[in-house]
């Protein structure tokens, strides 16, 4: 596929983290942007999707959250949008994930992503985010 290139009258993009802190954990997102090539007809080639990183960090104390414990999960444009859409109907959507998946590690390390709209109606949503086997503890949390 291939993107036009960006025009010169608009600004750079800018992504910010967005970093939230409740009560059990702190969630940390990060957008990575896709990559691109040129491409020899002069145009540009995605070489890359992006990716919506989720960080999830334990609280270990009031305020204070342990970052070198944090499990992480990214998201793919696609998982973008069925999260919206699936919280846009008020409904629950889970993710799963397993980074060995296709090698002889299948199994060994898996991620399992909820979303669930708030039961009061307020619009919040609770992210919970289990990791089991090599690497991961288990855990995650609301947000």
């Amino acid at each position: 596929t291939t993107s036009p290139s960006p025009s010169s009258d608009q600004g750079p993009r800018v992504f910010v983290t967005r970093t939230i802190y409740k009560g059990k954990t702190a969630v940390c997102m990060v957008v990575i942007k896709p990559t691109f090539v040129d491409d020899s007809a002069g145009g540009r080639t995605k070489k890359k999707d992006g990716v919506m990183v989720f960080e999830f960090a334990p609280c270990t104390g009031v305020k204070t959250y342990d970052w070198q414990q944090k499990q992480v999960i990214a998201l793919t444009p696609v998982e973008l949008v069925e999260l919206t859409e699936t919280l846009t109907q008020g409904k629950a959507v889970k993710f799963f994930h397993d980074p060995n998946m296709g090698t002889p590690r299948a199994g060994t390390l898996t991620k399992a992503l909820e979303a669930k709209p708030m039961p009061d109606g307020s619009g919040g949503v609770m992210f919970y985010l289990n990791v089991t086997g090599v690497g991961g503890g288990g855990g995650g949390g609301g947000g």
